[in-house]
């Protein structure tokens, strides 16, 4: 029979964690609610930064200007810092190697390693960042070592794939395609009677624009990635504290029932005590 001491001891250790596990669930709805209240605001700046490339590169159209050099597919995958977010990391490298993309930019240290568990190297890696005052950071990052490709030639296109909130702040996957801008993403935008005026020539415009609008584009997706990482961990952490709390009441009626026996056991005791006291001096 399991002794009293154990199981109290237990009661007190599953205690803690259900603390921490607490601390872990609040920490992740203050940080999804702020990234969250910040995403209108990073999807209405990227929205005028696609405006502007649509126009611009209408511009460039009327001009007759060169097309870009063909270069290989890459995909930028927004993963997770830390754990505790259940599937997150696995459904979005699962995303990412349909198909398999010739370079792959990899955001999160364990979103890293869940890549390199699947078979997929990444060419670099940068931390993901925890907190939303860290994603203009990130964005301008990643936009300095990206951009680059695209004037070598090396990079022809960029997916990039991360999570993103819905209803009932549950979070799914998402691939868009950054880089060329599609017309499909291009917005319909102000019908102008004229062209817009402009003083560069409309390839050094679209040079200059580029790299505005994939900060953008990069902070935007930032921010959808860090509010569905905390969505992830909040539900990951949800369940884990419906876990633990069920167990401490299993325990605690586990403690009740020895508390229950050992005072029933020294009940006993006291009878069979008293019982062998009345019988001696009823002998004598």
């Amino acid at each position: 029979m399991e002794r009293l001491e154990r199981i109290q001891a237990r009661i007190r250790n599953l205690g803690q964690l259900l603390d921490v596990v607490g601390a872990m669930r609040s920490m992740a709805a203050f940080r999804l609610q702020q990234a969250v209240a910040a995403l209108a605001g990073a999807r209405a700046y990227a929205a005028i930064m696609a405006e502007a490339m649509a126009e611009a590169e209408e511009l460039a159209d009327r001009h007759a200007a060169p097309e870009a050099r063909p270069g290989m597919a890459g995909v930028l995958v927004f993963g997770s810092e830390h754990g505790f977010v259940g599937a997150f990391n696995e459904t979005l490298m699962a995303e990412a190697g349909r198909p398999a993309p010739a370079r792959l930019f990899v955001v999160g240290a364990r979103g890293a390693a869940f890549a390199e568990e699947a078979g997929l190297a990444s060419e670099w890696s940068l931390p993901m960042t925890g907190r939303i005052d860290g994603v203009a950071t990130l964005g301008r990052r990643l936009a300095e070592r990206l951009y680059p490709l695209f004037g070598g030639g090396g990079l022809g296109s960029l997916d990039v794939i991360h999570g993103t909130v819905g209803e009932g702040l549950r979070w799914r996957p998402r691939r868009t395609r950054l880089l060329p801008l599609e017309p499909a993403r291009r917005p319909a935008g102000r019908r102008r009677p004229f062209p817009p005026i402009h003083t560069l020539p409309a390839e050094t415009l679209i040079g200059h624009l580029k790299g505005q609008y994939l900060v953008a584009d990069l902070v935007c997706a930032a921010t959808e990635a860090l509010a569905a990482e905390n969505a992830a961990r909040l539900a990951a952490t949800g369940g884990a504290h419906e876990n633990v709390e069920r167990r401490l009441g299993e325990l605690r009626l586990r403690e009740g029932l020895l508390r229950q026996e050992a005072v029933t056991g020294e009940l006993l005791d006291v009878i069979t005590g008293a019982e062998m006291l009345l019988g001696k001096t009823e002998r004598h």
